[in-house]
């Protein structure tokens, strides 16, 4: 074999070896991801994977919710939603990740911590238009994971829309992060209850409980 021969077939070789280096996740966040949603939940993740700006459940003057809110919703319910998810975790823009964790708060719950602390240290410095009710505005990643304030909701990863709901109530006021489970909730779930069910809140529906 001539030295040039061998200098390709060392270049082929590293190739190969790269690819099979690539974590497994990423490599499962391919088309076939995508293509095995059904078409709704296909359309409400493209819309997610481009997504730039991370907003609230309710925007605007009438509260009315979210595009990229009703996204995550219609995802989630979604058989193929973990890996979806997972999708929009590895190669999504950050804003994306961001609302792949909403969603692994229910779907991933014990692995919660861990996921949050991996975008922490990835895209925590970084700056994303927000939009909450009204209010238009930029925040870092480090921030909109948690919040160092006294009233700062702080609940267990899995925990639903009564749990906190009925425990924000009782307090009067709440300052809503990502670690502690307010702002998935408010964006998967939303905020409207049934105060009489407080004392026996209804059990979470299938699609929302921990799933690979």
């Amino acid at each position: 074999m001539t030295a040039r021969a061998l200098v390709r077939a060392a270049g082929l070789v590293a190739v190969l070896s790269a690819a099979d280096a690539a974590p497994v996740a990423a490599r499962d966040a391919g088309p076939d991801v995508r293509e095995a949603l059904a078409p709704k939940a296909r359309a409400a993740f493209d819309l997610l994977m481009q997504a730039k700006r991370f907003d609230g459940a309710a925007v605007g003057e009438g509260g009315k919710l979210s595009d990229n809110a009703a996204a995550v919703r219609a995802v989630i319910r979604d058989r193929e939603a973990p890996a979806a998810f997972q999708a929009l975790y590895d190669r999504g823009p950050v804003v994306a990740r961001l609302y792949a964790l909403a969603a692994f708060w229910y779907l991933r719950p014990g692995d919660f911590s861990a996921l949050v602390q991996a975008v922490r240290q990835r895209d925590g410095a970084m700056r994303v238009a927000t939009q909450f009710g009204c209010s238009i505005g930029a925040e870092t990643v480090a921030a909109l994971l948690e919040k160092r304030a006294r009233d700062a909701v702080r609940l267990t990863p899995g925990t639903g829309l009564y749990a906190f709901v009925c425990a924000a109530r009782k307090s009067g006021s709440y300052t809503a992060d990502i670690v502690g489970g307010a702002l998935p909730i408010e964006i998967v779930e939303g905020t409207t209850i049934m105060d009489a069910r407080c004392a026996h809140p209804p059990p979470l529906p299938e699609y929302l409980k921990p799933r690979r």
